[in-house]
């Protein structure tokens, strides 16, 4: 029996408009960190976090989610999905980039809202030789999943480690952006530095200076929503710390420390495979399946775990039927 676990929950509107609540689970097993689909429920009101709990474990009246699971579980550590903090560190923008980002927006939404228009630029684009010749219907959400800090925090079994990394590399290299562009250095944005060669035109100073000012406001929005916080280096490599230094309290305190790390690594820095799963009811249930209960298919779907083919079919009896 694992010490101790943590869940990802999430939900989302499917097909008929019905909302699913979305559970996985990270535990260890056998000195072994695993993550595993837990269930799908549906919703069938609000999507509170009262209801939430109210379907996690129907006890008593609470309101906040957080709030209700820490008055059964006072240990309990909570944290916010990092892709969704990363998005809102990004949102903010200078509204004289903001409103050139607005007009691009515009141009390519009617050009995909109709049909007609659609063409005509897929036309024009084979005219020009260019080698994409359709746009996608800008969406923040879908575009957000094409930076690389988006995608590096994205995947199976991250820890906090490795969020505070990506992270922290991120705030350095805005800084090293800044530092270069203060000095006419556009190395580090290969579009305008091609731009600039290619037309043949001058750094602008005004430009660098909306360029440095943005990068200085992003770097200031990834610290407001990834505040910096001691994280125990001994848990990633225990030779680092001093001994000697321990109040030795400690050692009656932790008597065995492992158990002290895997609670600090168990929590998940993302809702990534809630995310991901979210997919798979959409393909399940269509137009002509939409009424079905979808849970054991998800299950089937989702799940981490190899069935035991050859052991179940040894616990069987073939019964087989002849035939004159």
């Amino acid at each position: 029996m694992s010490r101790c676990f943590s869940p990802q929950l999430d939900e989302s509107v499917g097909v008929v408009n019905l909302a699913n609540l979305l559970i996985y689970v990270r535990y260890e097993f056998e000195g072994m960190s695993h993550e595993e689909f837990l269930f799908c429920k549906l919703l069938p009101t609000r999507t509170t976090g009262e209801h939430i709990f109210q379907l996690l474990n129907d006890q008593r009246e609470w309101s906040g989610v957080v709030a209700q699971i820490r008055e059964v579980a006072p240990d309990m550590k909570w944290t916010h999905c990092s892709i969704h903090r990363e998005a809102l560190a990004a949102k903010k923008m200078a509204e004289d980039l903001k409103s050139v980002l607005d007009s691009a927006v515009k141009v390519v939404n009617s050009i995909k809202a109709q049909p007609m228009n659609s063409r005509l630029f897929s036309v024009l684009c084979n005219e020009m030789g260019n080698e994409h010749v359709q746009l996608l219907l800008h969406a923040e959400v879908r575009w957000l999943s094409l930076n690389e800090l988006n995608m590096g925090l994205q995947g199976l079994s991250l820890t906090i480690f490795d969020m505070s990394d990506k992270i922290t590399a991120m705030k350095k290299k805005l800084q090293l952006f800044v530092n270069k562009i203060n000095t006419s250095d556009v190395s580090a944005f290969p579009t305008l530095e091609n731009y600039l060669h290619t037309y043949g035109v001058a750094h602008d100073a005004a430009v660098r200076d909306v360029i440095a000012v943005h990068l200085l406001s992003l770097k200031e929005q990834f610290s407001e929503y990834f505040p910096v916080e001691a994280t125990p280096e001994w848990i990633r490599n225990p030779f680092t710390v001093d001994v000697l230094g321990i109040p030795k309290d400690w050692i009656y305190e932790y008597p065995a420390l492992s158990l002290k790390a895997v609670r600090f690594l168990m929590p998940f820095t993302t809702a990534y495979l809630c995310e991901k799963g979210f997919s798979t009811p959409t393909a399940i249930k269509t137009k002509y399946r939409n009424k079905m209960d979808a849970e054991s298919d998800l299950r089937l779907k989702l799940t981490a775990l190899v069935p035991g083919i050859a052991r179940l079919r040894a616990t069987k009896q073939s019964h087989p039927s002849l035939h004159w």
